[in-house]
């Protein structure tokens, strides 16, 4: 019920509009009024603006999100897969190292060995 008169409300005021005068005094300035301030005042017919959006306005505006965490949502994953290569890449290049390592130590090993 409550969301039904709130509905009604802003339906209602999306329609309306006001009245307002312009008003120019005798030194040329012009004014504008909610009521009349001479008897020569020009009514000017006002609408508000509505902050209701048309469903396409609406529509438009969510697809736009949609494409927005879509887009961040790639963005994340490209990094975390930056991340993921560049760990395999540096756990390749420890792997590396401590082979390389291994194989001088066995080097090592194999020149102490006494030659007969």
């Amino acid at each position: 019920m409550k969301r039904l008169m709130i509905a009604l409300a802003l339906c209602v005021s999306a329609n309306v509009s006001a009245a307002v005068y312009k008003c120019e005094d005798k030194y040329g300035r012009v004014t504008f009024s909610q009521v009349p301030c001479a008897v020569d005042a020009e009514k000017i017919e006002v609408r508000e603006v509505s902050a209701i959006k048309s469903d396409l306005d609406v529509q438009a505006i969510n697809q736009r999100a949609q494409e927005r965490v879509e887009a961040a949502e790639q963005a994340r994953a490209a990094r975390a897969r930056a991340a993921l290569e560049e760990r395999r890449h540096q756990d390749n290049i420890k792997a590396q190292k401590e082979i390389a390592e291994a194989q001088r130590e066995q080097a090592r090993a194999l020149r102490a060995i006494p030659r007969w």
